[in-house]
This record gives structure tokens, sequence and C-alpha cells, in this order.
């Protein structure tokens, strides 16, 4: 074949060079990261197969390949000329030997690389500990230890059960509670939730004393069975909210407790929580005025009562229902009182 021959065929076989687009579009913006020179891959390796339609020779190449072959040799270019500040506004250095075997050897140098270490795996979850980050808590504020008390007094066991909420299960003495919920949130819901026991070992001996395994339960069967049989259903709804305004009372003190702290939370809220602060800073200062000489313990007596029958009155007027039947409270429990109770 003669020379003139050979370079027809050479010229007509070669690839021809890829355009580089202009240099501001190769050259990453400050924090932009590899999945934005990615983007630039793909979207030069694009444009360089969409040019077969007008191409014969690149039309008979495989698209992946010429995909690869273009887009790779271009975003090398375009990290071998970078400069040192470059790779330190991009936040993603580059080395010039790695561009250069990536300009050679397109995506066989990618492949080559090696594989990234696999992610360690996600330690135990450790109960103790968790528990022992909420004590930290409740520690610090007075009903924090009230509960915490009442708690070891009752022999109560705490089990971490995801998604579960915090509730106490009187089957096992138990109190559940929820890994996802923080810190603050699970001290707070704990001081709500063991107002829930001590309210059933009362109606069984009197008072909160230490007593054995598996009588929290039984105290709060005979407590719950002897309300529905000897109250009439009035009396028993009222009963059972009047206690779980307590809980939910208990709940906000221990929130505006926390609000002494370096701990924000601002954002946990609970059911009729503004409700109850805007009755008792009223009946605070109604108590002040009436009385300049009130003792601040006295005003915070009367504010307390004033926000708790607030809360009372919200759950007995339907403002908030349950969280597990999302019912109001007054149809829950008289659903309670009726099952002891079938019409005649």
């Amino acid at each position: 074949m003669s020379t003139e021959r050979r370079k027809k065929q050479s010229e007509k076989d070669r690839v021809p060079e890829p355009i580089a687009p202009p240099p501001s579009s190769l050259r990453p913006a400050p924090g932009n990261s590899p999945t934005d020179q990615t983007k630039i891959l793909e979207e030069v390796g694009n444009a360089a197969v969409a040019a077969t339609a007008t191409d014969d020779s690149l039309a008979r190449r495989d698209p992946l390949s010429l995909q690869s072959t273009y887009g790779n040799a271009i975003l090398a270019q375009a990290l071998i000329k970078r400069k040192p500040d470059d790779e330190a506004l991009s936040g993603s250095p580059a080395s010039t030997s790695q561009a250069k075997a990536l300009h050679n050897t397109g995506a066989a140098a990618v492949a080559q690389q090696p594989a990234p270490a696999p992610a360690a795996a996600a330690a135990p979850f450790d109960e103790a500990k968790r528990f022992e980050d909420i004590k930290k808590i409740l520690d610090s504020i007075p009903s924090g230890k009230a509960a915490l008390k009442i708690k070891d007094d009752l022999k109560i066991s705490v089990k971490f059960v995801r998604d579960a909420g915090v509730a106490f299960d009187a089957n096992t003495d138990t109190m559940i509670m929820d890994p996802n919920y923080s810190l603050a949130m699970s001290a707070m819901a704990f001081v709500h939730e063991i107002t829930h026991a001590k309210a059933r070992a009362v109606a069984l001996t009197g008072d909160v004393k230490s007593l054995p395994q598996g009588d929290i339960a039984k105290a709060m069967v005979s407590g719950a069975v002897s309300d529905l049989m000897s109250l009439t259903r009035a009396e028993y709804v009222k009963r059972r909210v009047e206690e779980e305004a307590e809980g939910t009372v208990k709940s906000i003190e221990a929130k505006i407790e926390l609000e002494g702290t370096k701990l924000d939370v601002s954002k946990d809220i609970f059911p009729l929580e503004k409700q109850y602060r805007d009755a008792y800073k009223d009946a605070v200062a109604k108590a002040k005025k009436a009385d300049p000489l009130i003792t601040e313990d006295a005003a915070a007596n009367l504010g307390r009562e004033a926000g708790k029958q607030r809360v009372i009155n919200g759950f007995m007027s339907n403002e908030v229902e349950t969280s597990n039947t999302h019912e109001p409270y007054p149809i829950y429990y008289g659903k309670d009182w009726d099952r002891f109770h079938p019409k005649k």
C-alpha cells in the first residue's frame, strides 16, 4: 500500500479529537463534589454519542465505548490542567498521574482502581448506656428524680423497642422506651408514664412502696376492675382522664424544668401544653393581685391546679385524641366501662 493510501486510510479510521468545552465548565466551582465531575463526564460523553449521527465512522463504534472514550478523555484533560488551588477549592484533590491514566486507558483505568473499603458495621445498641444517658437528664431536675425513685421503689425494669413510643407495661413491670426518641423527650415521656405505674400501685397498696415482681400488674388490674365495677360510667371516665391529665402535666413540668438547663426542648410539644401554661400564668397573676402577700409556693399551687383543670377540660371536650386508637378520651375510657356493663 502506498504511503499516500496508508495516510488516507489512517485519517479515515482515526477517531477525531474531542472538542473540549470552555474551561469554566470543566473546573468545578468551590464546594463541588466528585458527583459534579461525574455529571460533566456523562454530559460530554453523551454529546460524543450524539455526534455519531453526522459521522459514519463514529456510528460504527459501540455507543458506550464511545461515551467512555470521549468523556474520560475530556475529564482527564480538565484534571491535568487544574491548578493546585483548584483542588483546594473543589474539595476533591486530583492526582495528575491518575488523570493521565484515565486519559490513556479510559474506563479500564477506573475499573482497575482498588475497591473502596466496606463500611464498618454499626455497633450493637447498648440499652444500659442509653438509659444511663436518660437518667442523667432525669437526675438533673426535681420531677425526674421523683420519677426515678418511683421506678426503684416499684422495681420497674426498662426495655428499648424501636417505634414503640414510651409506655408502661404492667404485665411485666417494664417501661418500654423508643430508642428513636431524643434523650430529652425520652426523659419527659418517662415522667409521664411513671405516673400510671404509681396510680395503679397506690390503688392496690394505698401508697408507693417496694412490691414483688408482678404486683404492679395486679394493682393495675385490680384497681381498674374495682373502678369499673364500683363507679358509674361518668365517674370512671372522669377518674381515668384525670390520671392521664396528671401524667401530661408531669411531662410539661419536666419540660419547664429542663428549659433551665442547656438542653434545647423547644421542639418537644405536649398535648394542651400551651393551654396549661396560659391557665397557670393567669391563675398566678390573679392570685397575686388578690393577695399581694401570697407566697410563691401558694401561688404556684393555684397555678398548677388551674393548668391541670384546663388539661382535663381539653381531654373531656375532645380537644385531644388517644395516640393508639385516635379517638376522644371519653369514648376510649367509656368503652372500657361498657365491656364490663353489657346492655341487657
